[in-house]
């Protein structure tokens, strides 16, 4: 997978979670192990991004687990 398909990828995702952000808190269920979830979901789609994380060593490649 390319640089280029990894940032849309973890792109589409970040939009994924503002938009469950953004219905808990229209719903007013934004309680905080979501927001707790929210956090690491957000860390671990970092991790993803090429723009974001620049060859950590530590970071699993997602990609190969959920396709």
């Amino acid at each position: 997978m390319t640089d280029a398909e990894k940032w849309h990828k973890s792109a589409i995702v970040h939009n994924y979670l503002n938009a469950i952000e953004d219905n808990a808190t229209k719903n007013e269920v934004l309680i905080s192990p979501l927001v707790d979830w929210l956090s690491w979901a957000r860390k671990r789609i970092d991790d993803y991004n090429p723009l974001t994380n620049f060859g950590d060593e530590t970071t699993q490649d997602i990609s190969s687990k959920h396709e």
